[in-house]
């Protein structure tokens, strides 16, 4: 994610405590939209879910004294975000519902490797050997998480990588709209598709809930907006290169839920799969940052 960095000297240090608590939001939600999937329609879930972050962005425009009518510049390649955010969406809970969260987790860490593949052909970014050597080592770092053929990970995980390819999707797509929207823009425009499909869909997935599930579905939905606005905020203060690192500590944090939540404790093939694919994470980043330092070399000036 490109962004200007912020030039104090104690911004570096601000970026990482914003990831870190991007991160514990992100473990927060996951958990939570596994322990809903029990008893909650999905639909209904995704609903209340999209509809919070939606309201929490139109507050937090409306507090700063932005007008909520700003038209993007790419307004079709918004809504495929808000709507591809939603499919992962619905693959991932679908998912998850049937497989241990670190597992889960690990897997859907595969989509920074997509992202590579998909920025060479969609984005004309030049990739070289050292990344997509990467990209494969982290795929096979996903067949030792799943093993598939021999019948110890569940069906589902092949909805948890669907939702990994479109993760990157939206990923790509963020990248092409970069620039061109600001912050809050985009952060409204994540949910306000994804919102008006589900809006339709909602009254017939009705069931009545106890007050418990509707405050766990809305605090999903507010963290997904404050945690979308302190991702940027963090990119915006630290570089890549400091971040990457504490991004995988959510590969822990999730492990430590499940078995906290769950008492899912991962197994040995899950750690050393997801020690792969974090492994080929940080080589991919290495690579865009050799590139970079290329790029920057070569230029006039």
């Amino acid at each position: 994610m490109a962004a200007h960095h912020d030039g104090r000297s104690d911004a570096p240090v601000a970026g990482v405590l914003l990831l870190m608590l991007t991160i514990a939001m992100f473990v927060v939600m996951d958990t939570t939209i596994k322990y809903l999937t029990d008893s909650v329609p999905l639909f209904l879930m995704l609903w209340v879910r999209f509809g919070a972050h939606l309201v929490a962005m139109v507050l937090i425009m409306l507090a700063r004294g932005r007008s909520l009518w700003h038209r993007p510049r790419r307004p079709g390649l918004q809504a495929a975000r808000s709507l591809l955010l939603l499919f992962t969406s619905i693959c991932f809970a679908s998912g998850v519902h049937y497989l241990p969260l670190a597992e889960a987790t690990a897997i859907t860490f595969v989509s920074p490797l997509m992202l590579t593949v998909l920025a060479a052909r969609m984005l004309g970014e030049r990739v070289g050997a050292l990344r997509w050597a990467a990209v494969l080592l982290g795929f096979a770092g996903v067949l030792v998480v799943i093993r598939p053929g021999l019948g110890v990970t569940h069906p589902a995980a092949a909805l948890v990588v669907i939702a990994a390819v479109a993760l990157a999707l939206y990923q790509t797509l963020t990248r092409r709209i970069a620039g061109q929207d600001d912050v809050m823009t985009t952060g409204l425009h994540t949910a306000l598709a994804a919102t008006a499909v589900t809006t339709p869909i909602a009254p017939f997935v009705w069931v009545a809930l106890p007050f418990k599930a509707w405050a766990l579905m809305l605090m999903i939905g507010v963290m997904g907006a404050i945690s979308h606005i302190f991702l940027i905020m963090a990119f915006n203060r630290a570089p890549a290169s400091l971040l990457a690192p504490f991004v995988y500590t959510q590969l822990i944090w999730a492990a430590i839920a499940g078995w906290l939540v769950f008492g899912d404790i991962p197994d040995w093939a899950t750690g050393l799969g997801a020690g792969v694919i974090a492994a080929a994470g940080l080589i991919v980043l290495h690579g865009e940052r050799r590139a970079r330092q290329a790029r920057a070399a070569a230029a006039p000036g």
